[in-house]
């Protein structure tokens, strides 16, 4: 903006702190590894009473996925209606939503009393999403409005971009 129309810019400040903590874990190449250690991570936050969602980058990746949590919330950007009821669920306590991209775009989890309790809204994602923009977005479903909230984003040393610095888990 300031190159192309010659104008100052400025970052506007938010509203409430972030209590976001983000988290970043090595990403294995091998699927199957991966799978696991993503299961293994949704059971353990889980268990800690807290939502979770898992953000993935193709509809077969949430299929695979979703099979081992056989009562999750299901959002693939195909059917609306119902995927506002997923959406209205995400937040209460112990639940797991499944979700492709469009889950990062204007997703507002409400979360209920409890989740709040014991930390919020976990957000996992174990693939690189097509740019930082996207992985922002998807990050960004926790932590919402000052509440509580954490991230796992798997990376990759072969990972093109970086975090802006307001999403290392130092800030």
């Amino acid at each position: 903006l300031q190159r192309q129309y010659n104008v100052e810019t400025f970052k506007v400040p938010r509203n409430t702190p972030s209590r976001k903590i983000i988290f970043e874990r090595e990403r294995p190449n091998d699927f199957e590894q991966l799978q696991e250690m993503v299961v293994r991570e949704v059971v353990e936050i889980q268990n800690k009473y807290r939502p979770v969602l898992v953000i993935l980058d193709s509809i077969n990746r949430v299929d695979q996925i979703s099979k081992w949590f056989p009562d999750c919330g299901i959002i693939k950007g195909t059917d609306p209606q119902k995927e506002r009821e997923v959406i209205a669920n995400a937040g209460k306590s112990r639940a797991v939503t499944i979700a492709t991209l469009a889950a990062g775009r204007g997703m507002d989890i409400k979360l209920d009393k409890r989740a709040k309790e014991v930390g919020g809204l976990h957000v996992i994602v174990p693939y690189l999403m097509p740019n930082v923009r996207a992985l922002e977005q998807a990050i960004g479903r926790s932590g919402r409005q000052g509440q509580p909230g954490s991230a796992t984003v798997y990376v990759d040393k072969n990972d093109k971009y970086e975090l802006s610095i307001e999403f290392h888990e130092t800030h």
